[in-house]
């Protein structure tokens, strides 16, 4: 399962990451213990929602793709613990939002 893209935000891309990775990163910081490690994971989350509202690729393979295009960034078994971390992330919110009845 890949990470939500970034949809686009009126007020522009960049509120979007900041507003989507606020709730993400106050999320983290009760999941992960290590600081060192929660920083290079909301880098890398960072880093994939600004790829995301930059990509016009296919979204099925967009994280493939960002893992290759941020491998100079930081090793791949990181980009993809980070990764893993923002699905997880977006697997709680989708769980806790209301449902239509």
């Amino acid at each position: 399962m890949e990470p939500q893209p970034v949809t686009e935000d009126p007020a522009g891309p960049a509120d979007g990451v900041t507003n989507r990775l606020e709730p993400y990163v106050a999320w983290l910081a009760t999941q992960v213990g290590d600081e060192a490690t929660r920083r290079r994971y909301r880098e890398v989350a960072e880093a994939f929602l600004r790829f995301s509202a930059a990509d016009r690729g296919a979204p099925g393979t967009r994280g493939q793709r960002f893992v290759v295009a941020h491998r100079d960034r930081a090793a791949p078994e990181t980009t993809r613990a980070a990764m893993d971390r923002l699905v997880e992330y977006d697997a709680v919110v989708r769980c806790t939002l209301p449902f239509d009845a």
